[in-house]
């Protein structure tokens, strides 16, 4: 948890207008780890507002579903080309 306040704290000092693009990135890999990211959704809300806050939010959240999906797909079906995107 300390991380993420620590990543907060990071996005406000130092990317300035490029704060929400990273805060949506790093959603991808809490997402498919299934951490739970309600720290960076308060925090997004809370630096960028609550338009931008949440559009960096929902892109991330979304990128990182389907990332999620596409990974348990292939490694649930490794050999069976009909199940394979």
């Amino acid at each position: 948890m300390q991380i993420l306040k620590d990543f907060l704290a990071w996005i406000e000092q130092d990317l300035g207008p490029w704060g929400p693009l990273a805060l949506g990135v790093a959603y991808i890999p809490l997402t498919i780890l299934s951490v739970p990211a309600s720290v960076l959704t308060l925090g997004g809300g809370y630096l960028f507002g609550l338009p931008v806050g949440f559009i960096a939010d929902s892109i991330g959240a979304t990128l990182g579903a389907g990332a999620a999906f596409l990974l348990g797909r292939a490694v649930s079906f490794p050999g069976n080309k009909e199940h394979n995107i």
